[in-house]
């Protein structure tokens, strides 16, 4: 089963976008993923593989992130940008992945 057939929702900032598969996506151009943020939707190439299209997914969190916190002009350039996101994306799905425990922990200070 595909993650994104589980995952139809993540929070951003506060709002949720609709998370998607779309296969007009291309690997092939590099475009795995992409999010549209005035419409609040994160679209993924669905033929990856899961822990790919998960990477893929904080990928574009974290774009979403830097456009909503209008961090984007810190960067230099598109490439800076594309660096810096998938850099920090597989280092927090690193982090997820190997650290069940805390992340549990974290969950569970909102837990009511």
């Amino acid at each position: 089963m595909s993650i994104l057939d589980k995952i139809k929702i993540v929070r951003i900032g506060g709002v949720d976008f609709e998370v998607r598969s779309n296969p007009e996506l291309s690997i092939a151009a590099g475009a795995c993923g992409r999010i549209c943020v005035n419409v609040s939707r994160v679209e993924i190439e669905p033929s990856m593989s899961p822990q790919h299209q998960a990477q893929t997914i904080l990928h574009e969190i974290v774009h979403g992130i830097i456009r909503t916190s209008r961090l984007g002009d810190v960067l230099q350039n598109s490439d800076d940008e594309e660096r810096f996101i998938d850099g920090l994306a597989f280092g927090m799905l690193q982090v997820i992945r190997d650290n069940p425990d805390l992340i549990r922990e974290i969950q569970a200070l909102w837990e009511k």
